[in-house]
């Protein structure tokens, strides 16, 4: 097993953990994330091999690693082109702080919902059953700022709409009017 496949594995344990002893103010956000990072590692981590946390992510820099992950919106996959296509007028919006051109990195099944379900669920707490577990569940969406706002005006900040079918991954956005590119 390579470097990074044992530290990925080591969140897997610290998961486990928190799960058996019932902790449930364990940093589950650092322990998924960080996860996910070492188990994808091309994209999500730095060339010293350090976890990338996308807040506010520049569509310049980070646009291959932001445009491979699993949804993007129709406005945050026009942001990504304007940042390719016009680089110039996407640095001016971005230095002046438009949320035109904000994007987000957002948990598709909010990080809250994902670790509710594995204390709710009947499963041994061992990193192969945690790993099938996040592999189900853990989805990164690019959105935009104002898509942002539109999931918290619905109350999708960290829940699921209230007739989710416990299947779609996605339903947040749906029920907010976030549309896939």
């Amino acid at each position: 097993m390579d470097r990074r496949a044992l530290i990925a594995e080591s969140y897997l344990d610290h998961i486990a953990i928190a799960l058996k002893v019932g902790d449930k103010g364990a940093p589950f956000r650092t322990f998924i994330d960080n996860w996910y990072a070492f188990e994808t590692g091309t994209g999500h981590l730095t060339d010293g091999d350090r976890p990338i946390w996308f807040n506010n992510p520049c569509a310049r820099t980070h646009g291959p690693a932001l445009r491979a992950m699993h949804f993007q919106s129709l406005a945050a996959a026009a942001v990504l082109d304007l940042a390719t296509r016009d680089g110039s007028s996407y640095a001016e919006q971005r230095q002046a702080k438009s949320t035109a051109v904000r994007l987000m990195v957002d948990h598709a099944v909010p990080l809250r919902v994902i670790v509710g379900l594995m204390f709710e669920e009947t499963f041994e707490p061992r990193s192969e059953a945690i790993s099938a577990h996040l592999r189900r569940w853990y989805r990164l969406g690019v959105i935009t700022s104002d898509e942002d706002a539109r999931l918290n005006s619905h109350g999708l900040r960290s829940a699921m709409p209230t007739s989710w079918n416990g299947h779609d991954v996605y339903a947040r956005y749906a029920a907010a009017g976030v549309v896939a590119a």
